[in-house]
């Protein structure tokens, strides 16, 4: 079972940061309007000068660190940045760096952050879905996991499409939605296959048996 969970679980990942400075920077996500900052602290496009050139140095280096899979380090950085200035692409970066690292509570504050800054980015949604999945909030992950699946569109990121599905099928099943649950894992396996994505082929037929055990179809979870 501890297998199975492991690769259930890595089907969800895809820690991808965010690379940008500020607003006026492209991004390779759908994320191209930006929310105005909630709190006081001004964006980074706003900062001028020395303090400008010393937050893109930040940037760089906690980015350089969650590439070097040092997310302790790079979550560190991150939130210094936070602490000065409203970030979306700060904000999402720390929340994964805090995922990595288990620190849930933490990992949703960014999340958080990072969907109201980037409210047209799908990649920052399905991870505040799969941050609040873990902590157990299943409906709030799953009304997030519809929200990107709208983001991303039928002709979308066919890998990202399959990884939202794998989230859809497990939040369904833990709600006890057994045929949603099923209909989720279906679509997920049909995407992966297209993507050829192996890991999340196998993680959409795992998913299939997870939901007929619950069931209570022990042949069905066999095959």
């Amino acid at each position: 079972m501890r297998t199975l969970t492991l690769l259930v679980a890595a089907a969800f990942l895809s820690a991808v940061p965010h690379a940008s400075f500020g607003a006026s920077s492209e991004r390779p996500s759908p994320a191209s309007v930006q929310q105005p900052p909630t709190a006081s602290k001004p964006a980074p496009d706003e900062v001028l000068g020395p303090e400008r050139r010393r937050l893109r140095k930040g940037f760089d280096q906690a980015l350089k660190a969650f590439e070097a899979e040092r997310y302790a380090e790079a979550a560190a950085g991150f939130e210094e940045l936070l602490a000065k200035v409203e970030w979306p692409e700060a904000s999402f970066n720390a929340a994964w760096a805090r995922y990595v690292e288990l620190d849930l509570p933490k990992a949703e504050s960014h999340a958080a952050a990072a969907v109201r800054g980037m409210a047209n980015d799908a990649e920052a949604a399905r991870l505040h879905a799969l941050v609040l999945h873990d902590l157990g909030r299943h409906a709030d992950a799953q009304r997030l996991v519809r929200s990107a699946l709208e983001l991303v569109g039928a002709e979308g990121d066919i890998t990202l499409r399959a990884r939202l599905e794998l989230l859809q099928g497990s939040t369904s099943r833990l709600l006890g939605r057994y045929r949603a649950s099923q209909d989720a894992y279906r679509r997920a396996l049909g995407l992966a296959t297209e993507a050829q994505e192996p890991l999340l082929i196998a993680s959409a037929h795992l998913g299939m048996g997870h939901v007929a055990l619950s069931m209570g179809d022990a042949t069905g979870a066999a095959e």
